[in-house]
């Protein structure tokens, strides 16, 4: 468990914030972004513009003559207007927004629906000629794509062909370790382009023809950015593929403006390293699907450019919301998981965001990520399954004025290759009522020895733990450890199984996971801890489906998980 262990300055913390830089930013997307269209006085009657894939951009976009283009219609759309784009895809990128709204009028863009209104950053292929065997090419192709899509389903990449590929930010690790070295070394399922010879290669899994498929590669550094703008929604669209890698920088899909945004039904996917990028005040992301994006699916940062996007520790409070969310699949380029990779990464400084009702699934990384944060974090009623890490509050405490650091409150977190939810040299979080079920470690409070940082004031209590692969709970009690209480959890014994199902409890001094008691009552007298802990079957409905409903008579049923209330419509 080293891997998670490792002591990391201040400086290389520092570091790691400054790559995320401010909105608009020349370094955010490789290029300084072209300028913006000139802005041009819309009749005061006009407050919807529509655009449609078959309109001119010469027209006044009326819904009887749309305009062609999104950039054309955020020309023309007033402050506290509304955009309103037909199905069709959209090739377009580069977007930086110059209007927003107001509280009582915000700024809509609105699609016909998830799958039906497709912004994109990536462009086809065609014209593959043969290059022997099974690889084939295409000449004269000068853009440096990170991400190549065969029907819709990525290649691997080869060769070192982005910054990334040879950056170390963390452990003295490769961020981005590359595949292979040139065409030579494509095999099925795979890409490379040679830019000296400005030459893309491919070779199909089936080895096939790529002439006979659809092939798109990325082309555009980032979709949308909201700049320094105000009161915006986004709702209805699909945005997908970008490209912003190939100088070494954050690209983002989507990056939300100053605050008050909202983006709700919306499909967020195939960024080639973030999918949503989050920092300023006051946004909302609700019922979205964020999916696929090369290194994180939202990306949060509670700094600014004042403070050189570093933490520092009276940030005022954020009030962010994420909300009955999909983030699955992300890190979907491999990226080094340990430095920055998986479903939501929450670095630094970030106060008072509430993450909730997500199905947060299969990130190469951890599922809900808050590092170098301050307090009032929210996490809760979400499902996190199969992720590296499920929840982790990582070196972080609450900033004066906050009730607690991080509230991790009735979520199921199942099937984690490492910690189910981890508390890591950090102070004032409250574990309550949630289940975690087959994590290599259900529950671990641990995370020292860490550089200026201490592990102090947390709580575990009325959790179910089930079936981990090598520990329910691991506690760290040497040096600068204090005032952790783990009290009134229940440990799960199904009927019917034939493992070994007593609870395997360390609690330790030093950095590893030693498993030190297997007996509740000899736990208590030792150490003081459960002193209320009890074991028996909780009476699930499905546990190996994750399907936790307890039986009216379960000796566990006021603890654990139940079923959150009802999403507001």
């Amino acid at each position: 468990m080293s891997r998670l262990l490792l002591a990391v300055r201040a400086t290389v913390v520092a570091a790691l914030s400054l790559t995320l830089v401010g909105p608009g930013s020349a370094a955010e997307s490789g290029t300084v972004a072209p300028a913006a269209p000139a802005v041009e006085a819309a009749p005061a009657s006009v407050t919807t513009v529509y655009a449609s894939p078959d309109g001119d951009d010469g027209a006044v976009g009326s819904a009887e003559l749309p305009v062609r283009s999104l950039r054309r219609a955020l020309a023309l759309v007033p402050p506290g207007g509304r955009v309103s784009l037909a199905s069709g895809t959209w090739r377009e990128g580069r977007l930086t927004m110059e209007r927003g709204g107001s509280p009582e009028s915000p700024l809509v863009i609105e699609g016909a629906g998830i799958g039906k209104t497709i912004i994109t950053g990536a462009v086809p292929v065609t014209g593959w000629q043969s290059a022997g065997g099974k690889v084939w090419k295409v000449e004269g192709w000068s853009t440096n794509c990170q991400q190549l899509s065969v029907d819709g389903v990525m290649l691997a990449q080869i060769g070192a062909r982005s910054p990334w590929h040879t950056k170390v930010l963390w452990a003295n690790k490769v961020c981005l370790p590359p595949r292979g070295k040139g065409v030579g070394d494509l095999a099925p399922g795979s890409f490379y382009h040679d830019g000296d010879a400005q030459t893309l290669y491919c070779q199909l899994a089936d080895g096939s023809d790529p002439n006979s498929h659809s092939l798109e590669a990325s082309s555009q550094d980032f979709l949308i950015n909201g700049g320094s703008t105000r009161h915006v929604t986004l709702r209805g669209l699909a945005l997908t593929r970008s490209n912003g890698t190939v100088s070494g920088d954050r690209s983002t899909l989507l990056r939300l403006g100053a605050s008050h945004w909202t983006v709700e039904d919306c499909e967020i996917s195939h960024g080639d390293f973030v999918g949503i990028g989050i920092t300023g005040e006051h946004h909302v992301v609700r019922r979205c699907s964020v999916v696929g994006n090369g290194n994180t699916g939202i990306d949060m940062n509670g700094s600014d450019a004042a403070h050189g996007y570093r933490w520092f520790a009276d940030r005022a409070p954020m009030h962010v919301l994420v909300e009955d969310c999909a983030i699955s699949r992300n890190n979907a380029r491999d990226f080094f998981n340990d430095w920055h990779a998986g479903g939501m990464k929450c670095i630094p400084a970030c106060r008072a965001v509430t993450v909730r009702r997500c199905e947060v699934r299969d990130n190469r990384g951890a599922g809900i990520w808050f590092d170098s944060c301050l307090g009032d974090i929210l996490i809760e009623d979400n499902l996190v399954v199969g992720n590296d890490t499920g929840i982790f509050y990582e070196i972080s405490a609450p900033a004066v004025g906050d009730g607690y650091g991080a509230l991790i409150r009735n979520n199921r977190v199942v099937g984690s290759k490492h910690q189910g939810i981890y508390v890591s040299a950090s102070q004032g979080a409250r574990v309550e009522g949630n289940t975690l079920f087959s994590n290599w470690a259900n529950l671990v409070i641990h995370g020292m020895p860490r550089e200026q940082h201490q592990l102090k004031g947390n709580s575990a209590r009325n959790n179910v733990l089930g079936s981990a692969k090598l520990a329910d709970l691991i506690l760290f009690a040497g040096k600068d450890a204090a005032d952790n209480v783990v009290e009134g959890n229940f440990y799960a014994r199904r009927s019917g199984k034939s493992e070994d199902q007593t609870p395997r409890i360390g609690v330790v001094k030093g950095t590893g996971y030693d498993i030190t008691h297997r007996d509740l009552v000899k736990l208590a007298k030792d150490v003081g801890c459960e002193r209320e802990g009890r074991c028996g079957d909780p009476l699930w409905r499905n546990a190996d489906k994750h399907d936790f409903f307890m039986r009216n008579d379960s000796p566990a049923r006021d603890k654990g998980w139940h079923p959150p209330k009802a999403a507001k419509p």
